[in-house]
C-alpha cells in the first residue's frame, strides 16, 4: 500500500542513523502491520498466518539473529463486526505494555493462553465493541514516551535486507 512507502521515507528521513527494514507481504486490501508481524520483546515475534512475507528475507534476518517466531492463533469470531473495516485478525492486534505484560482482547482466549505460556503477565479488555471506532487495542493507542535503553534488535545483517 503506497501509505508504506511514505512511513519508510519518512521514518529515513527523520531517524537517518537507524535502519529500517521494509516487510512486503501480499494484502489487496488496506491493512495494517500490527496484525501482521508483532513484536512482543526483543527476540519475539508473532506473525499471521494468513500473511506470509513476500521476502525470504525477512524470516532469514529473524533466524539469524535468533528470534523466536509463533504463529498468532485464529480469531474466535465468526465473522467481521458490524460496521468495522477491521480484518478478523484484530486478536493479534495487541497492547504491549512491556517485555512482560500484554494488553489483549478478553473474549480471545486462545491469544491470551499462547502468550501466558511464553511468560506474559496477560490483562484480558473487552475491546471488540471498540473496532468499528478505531480498529484493535494496539491501533487506538499510542506510545508518547516509552523508558529503555536503545537497543539492536537485528545486530546480525543479511544481504539485501
Amino acid at each position: 500500500m503506497v501509505t508504506n512507502n511514505g512511513g519508510i521515507r519518512w521514518l529515513k528521513q527523520y531517524f537517518p542513523n537507524h535502519r529500517v527494514h521494509m516487510g512486503r507481504y501480499y494484502e489487496s486490501q488496506p491493512w495494517h502491520m500490527d496484525t501482521t508481524l508483532l513484536v512482543l520483546r526483543p527476540g519475539l515475534v508473532m506473525i499471521n498466518p494468513e500473511r506470509p512475507p513476500l521476502e525470504p528475507g525477512q524470516a532469514e534476518l529473524f533466524k539469524k539473529n535468533d528470534w523466536e517466531v509463533i504463529i498468532g492463533p485464529r480469531t474466535v469470531l465468526p465473522k467481521k463486526r458490524p460496521l468495522t473495516y477491521c480484518s478478523l485478525w484484530l486478536n493479534t492486534n495487541i497492547l504491549v505494555l512491556d517485555t512482560k505484560t500484554v494488553c489483549v482482547e478478553a473474549s480471545d482466549i486462545p491469544v491470551q493462553d499462547l502468550l501466558d505460556s511464553k511468560g506474559y503477565n496477560v490483562i484480558p479488555v473487552p475491546f471488540y465493541e471498540v473496532s468499528p471506532f478505531g480498529g484493535g487495542l494496539h491501533c487506538a493507542t499510542s506510545d508518547v514516551y516509552r523508558e529503555s535503553d536503545f537497543e539492536d534488535y537485528f545486530p546480525r545483517q543479511i544481504s539485501g535486507f
